[in-house]
């Protein structure tokens, strides 16, 4: 009688990580999900230049899988941050900001008057304007 070998090949284990990966994307996610450590996934990375352009195609689904949800939310849902955020990847929303300062008086001490100008595109796309993102967010 011929005994079943059961053990899981490298190949399979690198085949369970492309595809946790790819619906993840997450290294540490999709190694815990292929049941390796993460060394492992760096131990293959320097050692297998076709594991690494597997993991950029990997990497490449998992953006399309994002792509598809916030469209879904953009055109779907009518969620306006997905479509500001949407059209900005696309290069069809640009906001543009910029400080201008005035300086009068002497050099030295006087006071400094600094004026942020903040605009986007959004008139052009029939968006509502959006505010510029708050100091909470932008240490997100």
């Amino acid at each position: 009688m011929r005994v079943q070998n059961t053990a899981v090949t490298v190949d399979q284990r690198k085949r369970a990580f492309l595809t946790a990966f790819a619906s993840l994307g997450n290294i540490l996610k999709a190694c815990e999900a292929a049941g390796i450590h993460r060394t492992t996934y760096y131990e293959w990375v320097a050692a297998d230049p076709s594991f690494v352009a597997r993991c950029a195609i990997a990497k490449e689904s998992y953006g399309d899988l994002l792509e598809a949800k916030l469209a879904n939310l953009a055109l779907q849902q009518d969620n306006v941050r997905a479509l500001e955020i949407a059209l900005k990847m696309s290069g069809r929303f640009v906001e543009h900001g910029r400080v201008e300062h005035t300086h009068s008086g002497p050099t030295h001490g006087s006071p400094l008057q600094i004026e942020v100008v903040y605009t986007s595109s959004a008139e052009t796309y029939d968006l509502p304007a959006l505010a510029p993102p708050s100091a909470e967010e932008d240490q997100d």
